[in-house]
């Protein structure tokens, strides 16, 4: 794993990753002191690791000012030990020490991509997701094998390709052969269980596995992206402000007839409360006052 923190203020800075086979990232490596410069460099190596098996990590870095964890990325473990990774622009956010981890996948001939509209969702609200896949290569790719793998909260409904098993909650796919520079989707659609918890980072990771038609060897990509299970009032509440068919006007007409109608809700109001206050005033001291609004 590779990192770098970014030390605005030049102070003495150590660092360490965080991992694990969930993002709670239960792991870490041992503490390294960077020294202060403004742009520090670290990595470590992890053994022990199980093969096959998707793993979550994250560079943290701090000093006197502060603490400041990177964003969340994926390894996945190959069958005979190798590692295959995510490649990440990320920017540094801190003034103190931002750590940002870039990890590279070059000279792969197939890239991979996923993505979603559904940057969160409810109990019983439909998601889907779109897996980008093409061959970067001059020669044709066969015998490509993709598996996407949904968190526990999404029930499968359906796909354009692929054999689903629940077992683990996963889609398998298998691509007898891709030409050169050719490009394909594949269409995943689910649901949100109706019982699902509200929680952060629910994320669906798709890999592909195939042989390199130049190095004649075994080579793995992963994408996945990150979402979010919310409440299904908080998503109504937002619906009914922002989305289509809520109760904030769409036209000009819409927005004059609003106004109209608080008006006339202003005016009604103002009518009620001095009628009580005349009303009170003639019970208590007699006649009314002549100065009391009309």
């Amino acid at each position: 794993m590779n990192g770098e923190a970014k030390n605005s203020y030049g102070l003495s800075t150590s660092a360490w990753f965080e991992y694990g086979t969930t993002l709670s990232l239960a792991n870490s490596t041992s503490k390294q002191s960077l020294g202060s410069g403004s742009s520090l460099t670290f990595k470590a190596n992890v053994s022990g690791l199980s093969l096959d098996t998707i793993y979550y990590f994250r560079a943290v870095a701090e000093n006197s000012g502060g603490q400041s964890k990177g964003e969340i990325l994926v390894f996945k473990t190959g069958k005979s030990g190798t590692v295959s990774s995510v490649p990440v622009s990320s920017s540094p956010t801190s003034t103190i020490a931002s750590p940002a981890i870039v990890a590279t996948v070059a000279g792969k001939a197939l890239s991979l991509e996923i993505e979603t509209k559904n940057s969160e969702a409810a109990p019983g609200q439909i998601v889907e997701y779109f897996i980008n896949y093409k061959n970067n290569s001059d020669k044709e790719i066969k015998d490509i094998a993709i598996n996407v793998t949904l968190p526990r909260e999404i029930k499968f409904l359906k796909s354009s390709d692929g054999d689903f098993s629940s077992s683990d909650n996963s889609l398998s796919v298998k691509i007898v052969s891709l030409k050169a520079g050719e490009g394909r989707v594949l269409y995943v659609q689910g649901q949100v269980d109706e019982n699902a918890l509200t929680r952060e980072n629910a994320i669906v990771a798709v890999t592909a596995s195939y042989v390199n038609p130049t190095t004649k060897e075994k080579e793995d990509v992963l994408g996945y992206v990150v979402g979010d299970i919310v409440s299904r009032g908080n998503q109504l509440a937002a619906a009914a402000i922002f989305g289509e068919g809520g109760i904030l006007p769409n036209t000009i007409a819409e927005w004059i007839i609003l106004i109209i109608v608080i008006g006339a809700l202003v005016f009604l109001g103002r009518k009620i409360y001095v009628d009580l206050e005349r009303k009170k005033v003639a019970k208590s001291n007699g006649p009314v006052p002549s100065n009391l609004p009309r």
